[in-house]
């Protein structure tokens, strides 16, 4: 005959229950609250990926300058002898990698040339780009081209003062 015992700690109170054959006897008494042991199983896991080594990736030789792209020049018309301002977006690096896009957005100096003659440099920073130039007295008076280095171009009226 085959006795099985099970000892439970339950709210405070033992019970105990034997089992033979088929009755099934029960014993319930004040019991101090002994130490439950379990045993956890957990099923073998896949190993995680490690993620991308993202210091490396950024070392790729495929960077993408993206140039200036002039949006404005203020004010607009504007008037000899009056300091303009150059304003424009763009002016860093990107790049794709293991890691996603990357952008390098320090500072960089680009040219540019007011109707085809070289003026100075734009300043990029942060995808924002800009500079001041001051219209000549003597400047011709009409509709004038700004151009930057990577090919972006607009165009502003000079008028009388």
């Amino acid at each position: 005959m085959r006795r099985l015992y099970f000892v439970l700690s339950l709210f405070g109170l033992g019970m105990a229950a034997c089992m033979s054959g088929n009755q099934l006897i029960k014993e319930t008494s004040p019991a101090t609250p002994q130490p439950l042991n379990l045993l956890v199983t957990t099923s073998p896991r896949t190993p995680t990926p490690s993620p991308p080594d993202c210091a490396a990736a950024a070392n790729v030789s495929d960077r993408e300058l993206i140039y200036p792209v002039l949006q404005r020049v203020e004010p607009s018309p504007a008037e000899r002898g009056q300091v303009v301002k150059l304003i424009a977006s763009g002016g860093y690096i990107t790049w794709e990698d293991a890691c996603g896009t990357g952008y390098d957005e320090s500072q960089r100096a680009f040219t540019w040339a007011l109707d085809g003659e070289y003026q100075g440099e734009i300043s990029c920073y942060a995808n924002h780009c800009e500079t001041e130039f001051e219209i000549p007295a003597d400047f011709p008076v009409g509709i004038h081209t700004v151009d930057v280095a990577g090919g972006s171009q607009i165009t502003f009226q000079v008028s009388f003062p």
